[in-house]
């Protein structure tokens, strides 16, 4: 969609008011002055800028060329980038929307570059008291020492999504900053983070800490306290809350009731709050959306002229009946090559870099569970993932056609195998060219820490299954 279209959307989206629909109390009536407020003034933003303005510049540097021209605009718009510049330097005042100690406000690998023209068009509203994590956040895991969460392994950690998440959230064009003005509320726990260092619950052990030393239970007892003292969450008993609960361990069992698990989720495959709950949570049997996460993949450098036909690097472990599939691929990838008319870059473990980026195609087999972010690696490192059963793509988020992407390899036998290697190396160059260009088309949905179009994706498809719009 174009940025100046964009901008009339927003700006028609603001004529709309609805009544409450819902009998929680759904909101979805939009402020008519706000709304076409803001929508001119995006719309004479793109203008100046050309349509092509670089949002990562601005973030970064309020004195740029790109940013001069937004200058026209006024003062308060200067203020503003100016206000984000001092965020991400650690310089803001108290007046400022970032904290000075956000773990998000200085990320030590990508700035995220903000899309103009998202898909999502309602207001929301991100919790900015102690249900952001990210502020003051900090990990320790054994005996090492405490170390800044935004400093930590954690961020190119696979189930890392909470942390990104949240950093597009706070940049994202509809963000409010009036709770009242929301259609849907954000809630910046990064459950993800504290499943992988707070679950224990040993504090001479393994810490997950905020807001000046809460830490592992506290921390998840203390937001319990917030949302019940919610008056925006009482009022649909988080019917309208969307919450990142990604990682496969879970605190649901933590607690003898968790109003966390009222919340709408972005949740670790198909898992949801009604499995493994042997504590019985009071929780609602309807009226809640989960969507399944996308892992947070890593990238080889694509190659531009591959060198190899094949690769899967994944780790085995003999005797477990989940990794079989693993093993019969790398087996029959060796003994079926009678003729040599193929190679293959590696499979098995190792590293992963060079030789997915050297591969054609990238073999996703499951392994403790259906998915893994050794499909986000294929995708962003330029190959053509093959998946190994429908159980793969029905554990991920349907807002991609996956069919278009990828392909998918028979493995109940070696002769089928074979036949559809056999089937796979005489594709017309046209329609591997048609299977690249989908995959182009949509490449920027698994960049999950530098691009902003996943949240965007994830907040139009809960506003959907809501039936916001």
């Amino acid at each position: 969609m174009k940025l100046q279209e964009t901008a009339k959307l927003m700006m028609l989206s603001s004529t709309a008011t609805a009544e409450e629909t819902d009998g929680l109390g759904i909101k979805t009536k939009v402020g008519f002055v706000v709304g076409f407020a803001l929508g001119f003034v995006f719309m004479q933003a793109m203008v100046f800028l050309g349509g092509e303005a670089d949002f990562r510049q601005l973030f970064t540097d309020p004195s740029s060329a790109a940013a001069k021209q937004v200058n026209p605009l006024g003062q308060a718009f200067e203020a503003s980038l100016r206000n984000i510049q001092d965020a991400a330097n650690g310089t803001t005042k108290n007046t400022s929307r970032v904290a000075t100690t956000d773990a998000l406000a200085k990320p030590q690998e990508e700035q995220p570059a903000m899309t103009a023209d998202s898909l999502f068009q309602l207001p929301f509203y991100i919790y900015d008291n102690e249900l952001d994590w990210s502020v003051n956040a900090t990990v320790t895991r054994g005996t090492n020492q405490a170390e800044l969460l935004n400093q930590s392994g954690f961020l190119g950690y696979k189930h890392s999504d909470d942390y990104w998440l949240l950093l597009h959230a706070k940049q994202h064009p509809m963000r409010t900053m009036d709770p009242s003005k929301a259609d849907l509320f954000f809630v910046p726990t990064l459950l993800s983070a504290w499943n992988a260092h707070g679950y224990e619950g040993d504090a001479s052990k393994n810490k997950f800490c905020a807001h000046n030393g809460i830490c592992n239970q506290k921390l998840l007892e203390r937001a319990e306290q917030v949302l019940q003292e919610s008056k925006w969450y009482r009022r649909s008993q988080g019917r309208d809350h969307i919450v990142v609960d990604t990682h496969w361990r879970k605190h649901w069992n933590k607690l003898p009731y968790s109003r966390l698990l009222n919340c709408n989720s972005i949740s670790f495959e198909n898992l949801v709050p009604t499995d493994g709950n042997p504590k019985g949570h009071q929780i609602p049997t309807g009226g809640r959306v989960h969507i399944p996460t996308l892992y947070v993949g890593r990238q080889c450098q694509d190659e531009t002229n591959k060198t190899h036909d094949f690769a899967m690097i994944a780790t085995f472990k003999p005797g477990n009946k989940n990794f079989l599939d693993r093993a019969h691929i790398c087996q029959w990838l060796e003994q079926n090559n009678h003729q040599q008319n193929y190679t293959v870059s590696r499979c098995g473990g190792g590293d992963m870099c060079p030789a997915l980026g050297q591969a054609r195609f990238g073999f996703h087999a499951r392994g403790d569970t259906w998915g893994s972010n050794r499909l986000m690696d294929t995708f962003l490192s330029g190959a053509i993932p093959i998946m190994t059963s429908p159980e793969q793509r029905k554990i991920l988020p349907d807002f991609l056609p996956w069919e278009d992407v990828s392909y998918m390899v028979d493995l109940s036998n070696s002769t089928s195998f074979d036949t559809f290697i056999q089937s796979i190396l005489q594709k017309t160059p046209q329609e591997l060219a048609e299977k690249r260009a989908n995959i182009s088309r949509h490449r920027d949905i698994f960049q999950t820490k530098s691009k902003g179009r996943q949240f965007d994706l994830y907040m139009h498809k809960f506003a959907q299954m809501l039936e916001l719009y």
